[in-house]
């Protein structure tokens, strides 16, 4: 193991790795949690073919109870289960909030 790491470094073309993405008033810490590091693993493993943003706001309102229980939107949620719908379902492309980036 070396004794210093920094992704942000590593992978310096990584848009996504270079950010800190903002909730805002909403608690989505889960949402944009596990949806960042997706973003990031896309990136890094299609060595920047993908270098953009998955979209936080389609887990947030498509992630529903009556699909699975990960989500209460703005009022929490489970990053497991995030997931799951990940592989089960995959997620759109987006950018922050009302960005109208991505699909």
């Amino acid at each position: 193991m070396p004794k210093t790491f920094d992704a942000r470094t590593k992978w310096s073309t990584c848009v996504a790795l270079q950010e800190i993405r903002d909730q805002g008033p909403c608690g989505s810490c889960w949402a944009v949690a596990a949806t960042a590091a997706l973003t990031d693993r896309f990136c890094i493993a299609t060595k920047t073919q993908f270098n953009g943003h998955l979209s936080v706001e389609d887990l947030l309102t498509c992630c529903c109870p009556c699909a699975v229980s990960c989500v209460n939107g703005c009022q929490g949620g489970y990053d497991d289960e995030a997931w799951d719908y990940f592989a089960r379902t995959g997620i759109c492309t987006g950018g922050d909030y009302k960005s109208k980036e991505g699909c």
